[in-house]
């Protein structure tokens, strides 16, 4: 499958129904109303990192299309291969050589520029106005980074401060104030274009006003005293532990 894919256009076809599918359901959520028009507002209508799939799209996509998409990028020096399990690592590397040895490498790997990000709107207010609902799906924020971040680390634990049960935001706004049904301020970066800080969550429609103001409160007694030492107590280094003693693969280190 990985060497020789057939790609069959039975299978394309089936695809292409399913993202339809997608696009015709797509208004039904408000989450993801929220967060496709957010992206829009601080990246730009143009940009790849707010794209929109259309019906147009997708009928612009071909069989010959996904086939020249596999010959430029599907090349043995253009991946990473993950193994997950109980193995012998000198029988699995002898696997993979019997398979994969005779691939050869292109020439000329594909080379793509990572396009930058800069934040199209800023200070201002926009509404998606859903007068049949009830509730208000609420989004504050702006670019946040990348994970090369000198704060990295930083941030996480901001992370881990701010949210869930124990957080600040979750504290004060949902469970002393009343506000939300769920909120959120995240440090969401990526890898190699700048991410987004954003927070949020959805309260009752008349309490909108008074959820964005208590939001912003708490992000504002953040900044001026960033975490107290009892908040600090939840965000901790951690050790993911194999499951077999005689594993070859070492412990790792995540925060949790």
């Amino acid at each position: 499958m990985l060497r020789q894919p057939l790609l069959p256009e039975d299978k394309l076809i089936l695809a292409k129904t399913q993202r339809r599918g997608s696009i015709a359901r797509r208004n039904d959520d408000p989450d993801q109303i929220s967060d496709r028009e957010f992206s829009k507002l601080i990246y730009g209508n143009q940009s790849p990192y707010a794209r929109t799939q259309e019906y147009q799209t997708l009928d612009n996509i071909s069989q010959e299309d996904v086939r020249e998409f596999y010959r430029q990028n599907f090349h043995p020096n253009c991946m990473i291969l993950g193994i997950v399990g109980d193995f012998d690592p000198t029988q699995m590397t002898e696997q993979i050589k019997a398979k994969f040895a005779d691939w050869p490498a292109t020439p000329t790997p594909p080379h793509s520029t990572v396009p930058g990000a800069t934040q199209v709107k800023a200070g201002e207010t926009f509404l998606v106005d859903q007068p049949q609902l009830t509730q208000s799906t609420v989004q504050i924020g702006h670019l946040g980074g990348q994970f090369d971040s000198p704060d990295v680390f930083a941030l996480l634990v901001m992370n881990e401060a701010l949210n869930g049960f124990g957080g600040r935001l979750f504290d004060e706004v949902r469970s002393r104030q009343g506000l939300a049904y769920s909120v959120y301020a995240v440090w969401s970066a990526r890898y190699d274009y700048p991410g987004l800080f954003i927070s949020g969550g959805q309260t009752r429609s008349e309490a909108t006003v008074a959820f964005v103001k208590a939001i912003l409160t708490e992000l504002e007694k953040f900044e001026l005293h960033p975490s107290p030492p009892l908040s600090c107590n939840r965000p901790r280094i951690q050790f993911s532990i194999p499951l077999s003693s005689t594993s070859r693969i070492p412990a790792r280190p995540y925060l949790d």
